[in-house]
Order: C-alpha cells, then structure tokens, then sequence
C-alpha cells in the first residue's frame, strides 16, 4: 500500500503523513538507498578479488552441484557465504587477504563489517513498519529482529512467515538473499523438520538451530527441500482416514411427509427447522454429513466417498419410493477451491442452503470440542505425546510454541465470523507465556 503525502500517518498517531513521519522515512529511504549501494559496491569487489584467484572457477563448480542449479544473482550471496565460510577452501585467510587489499570508504567499511555475519532462518512477521520494514520472530532461535526492508514492508502482513539470509549493519538487519514467502501456519512444519535434522545429526533442536544459522549451504537446501513440499497438494483427510472429497448426491422428492418423518425418526440426525438435518456420530458428535430439502429437491452431503455412501445407503433403503435419485457429484478439495476461487463464499452462501447461524453454530461447536479435547489427545507433530506431556520437555515446549503461534496465526487470518479459539487458555494451561515482546506487538495491532 502506497501512502499519500495527506494520508493518515500509519503509525496511529492521527497526523498527516506529512507532519508526522514522512520525513524519517525519506531519511530511511536515503539511508537504505546507501546501503544498498555500499553492499553492491562491497559484491562487486569480492567477485573482482575472486576472478584473480586461480581455483575461483573450481570454487564455483562445486558450489553450483552443492546446490544443484545454475550460478545467479539469486544464490550469489549463499555463494560467498559458503566459500568464505569453509575450512576446506581456507575461507577466513581468503577474506583476510580481500579485505587487506580492498579500499573501502566508510559506508562500504559497515557493510563489509556486517557480511561474515549473516545469518539465516526462518521468520515470522510480528509487525510491519510501513514503507520502512519489519519487526519479525527468528522461529529457530527465537530472538526478535528488526528487519530494514522497504518492499517487504508493502507486500508482507503479521503472522506470515518468510525464509531469508540477513545480516547485520550497525543497528538494524538487512535481507541479503531473495525472500522467499512460506505462508501461514507453517512454524510449527518447519520445527518439525528441524527437529527431524537434528535427530539424523545427532543435535538437540537448538544446536540444530545455530547450525542453520550459520551454515548458508544447508539451510539453503533445507528451505528449498521445505519450499517444494509446501508447493505440493496436501494427502487431506478427514477424522477416519478417508481421502477428504466433497460428495453430493441429489435426488427428486416424491413424498414430502415421508421424507420428513424417517428423517426425523433417525437417531443420529439432527434438525431445527425440518429442512436442514446434521448426521451426527453418537459417540464423539462429530459432523458427518448433511441432508437439506429444497421444495421437492433433496440434497445429501460428505466430505469423503464412504460417508456419502453410508448416507445414501440409509436413505435409499429407508425411503425407497419417496425419492428418486438423479446422480452424484465428488470434487476433492483443491477442485472445489478452484471452482469457488473467484467469489469465494462466506459462511451462510454455501450450495447446500443450510442456513447460516445454523452452520456457524455448528462449526463453532465443533470447534470447542476440538479444543477442549486437544490437551489431552496424542499429537503426531509431537512424536504422539499429548501437549500437555509435550510441555514437560524443553523440546516439546519449543514445538508447542511453534505450534500456538500458528494457530495465532491462522486465527488473525480468519474472516468467516466464527468465535476465537481461546489460545491463552491453552497457552496457561501448558504453562507456555508470551513474551512480553510479543504482547507489545500485538496491542500494537489492535490499535
């Protein structure tokens, strides 16, 4: 988002924006602009320095089969953090010999200062500074940064998370490497998968996490490894292990009063209203279909091929003349985004009719159960330990925490009207507080 010169500040303070921070941010803009002058000074003249070296194209072969793709601006700062990082290429005696024979005037002396310093992760957008950059969580090592990024700042919103390679200049960090934006709710996959490394490695979660940091090379598979997996259609199931598809069979109602009545009669459906009935599991109440009535159309739906044909079933032989089938429809569910992708319905619009408090009420209900429940219910993200037996552990504490902030995060995101999870509920009940940086965040959200 763009601001106007006679916009309202963003900072909340009510002023314009050109009696209030307009000017600090035409100074942050020269500044950046410097900034980011000095560090393509300071490239050029490390990849001058490197073309002088006679095994600096060995340098750059072994680099580009490490990481499996052509050379490019995009992975040349890996590149130079690999090379001046590693042992085996003598890389600390190649940057003194760099730095004794460069010339350097003062700006490019603090980039340079700031380039073996790089660090790598995986963060999550706290706040957005408009048009100047972002404060952000490190999700490994769980440090706040404040991140000088003028374009990230208009494209990125709180609760995102982005990989990038960072690096400090004076008090403020830089982005050095292409950003490269995961999403929402994805800390919790990624301590997963970090964890899962450390494992293989024989490190704790936090060594792990340092490692990372400050190895380029790794990190940078490690993210494009988490980047192609994220990208893939998901294996989505529902609460008994049945591939998740939106079914629908429709038939022709011949008997109203019949229908009505064996509906009515079944134990496990539910109704208000005669027009809408919920097919309920008796032992847990979970949601496992529906049947709506429309004048002389009635309509079965489920998300997954065995319940829908559960629900026909009871229908067909409970009914039998007073209806009339006239076909089925399944879509899985990235077929049912894409057909709906352009107008997507709110809550209450749905093809079914089921009326929109009805289906919001219902929703909410199983969403306090499902909260309710989640304490005590084995979690596979948590190598099958309930959170609460998570929390007594360090590590299953630090994959908690992942795994609050992306419900934070997904909630903030939801605009279907549905009531909030309670997360400080859960977060006091396992014993895992907020940092008092992050509340400072959020109040400033809300402002």
């Amino acid at each position: 988002m763009d601001i106007e010169r006679n916009d309202l500040c963003p900072c909340g303070s009510g002023k314009k924006y050109k009696k209030c921070c307009l000017s600090d941010y035409e100074s942050a803009c020269f500044a950046y602009a410097g900034v980011n002058e000095a560090r393509g000074r300071v490239q050029d003249k490390v990849f001058h320095f490197l073309a002088s070296i006679p095994q600096s194209e060995k340098f750059a072969e072994e680099f580009v089969e490490l990481i499996g793709e052509p050379f490019s601006d995009h992975n040349a700062p890996i590149f130079l953090r690999w090379l001046f990082g590693s042992r085996k290429h003598k890389g600390g005696e190649l940057w003194r010999r760099f730095n004794e024979g460069a010339e350097f005037d003062e700006g490019d002396a603090l980039v340079a200062a700031g380039f073996l310093k790089a660090r790598c992760g995986f963060f999550r957008v706290l706040s957005v500074k408009q048009n100047l950059g972002l404060d952000v969580q490190d999700i490994l090592l769980k440090d706040n940064l404040s991140i000088y990024d003028i374009s990230s700042s208009k494209r990125l919103e709180p609760g995102e998370v982005f990989s990038a390679v960072i690096y400090p200049v004076s008090e403020f960090w830089l982005i050095d490497s292409s950003l490269s934006l995961l999403g929402r709710g994805r800390g919790s996959r990624i301590l997963e998968r970090v964890m899962l490394a450390a494992g293989n490695g024989g490190r704790t979660l936090q060594q792990e996490a340092v490692f990372l940091s400050r190895n380029p090379m790794v990190f940078y598979r490690l993210r494009n490894e988490m980047f192609e997996e994220f990208s893939r259609p998901l294996d989505l199931r529902n609460s008994d292990g049945e591939e998740l598809v939106l079914g629908r069979a429709r038939y022709r109602i011949n008997n109203s009063n019949e229908v009505r009545d064996f509906l009515s009669g079944l134990a496990d459906f539910h109704t208000d209203d005669q027009k809408h009935f919920t097919w309920v599991r008796k032992s847990d109440s979970r949601v496992l279909g529906s049947v709506s009535i429309n004048g002389v159309a009635l309509s079965a739906e489920a998300n997954s091929r065995p319940r829908l044909e559960r629900l026909t079933s009871t229908l067909e032989k409970g009914l039998k003349e007073a209806i009339t089938a006239q076909g089925r429809v399944f879509q899985d569910m990235y077929q049912a985004m894409a057909e709906h992708a352009d107008d997507r319905p709110s809550v209450g619009s749905r093809p079914s009719g089921i009326d929109p408090e009805i289906e919001r009420e219902l929703l909410n209900k199983v969403s306090r159960a499902h909260y309710e429940k989640w304490l005590d219910e084995d979690i596979p993200l948590l190598g099958g330990k309930t959170p609460r037996e998570a929390a007594k552990e360090s590590e299953g504490r630090l994959m908690l925490e992942g795994i609050l902030e992306d419900m934070e995060a997904m909630k903030d995101a939801d605009d279907r009207g549905l009531d909030e999870p309670d997360i400080g509920r859960l977060r006091r009940e396992l014993g895992i507080v907020v940092p008092i940086k992050r509340l400072e965040h959020a109040k400033e959200r809300k402002k």
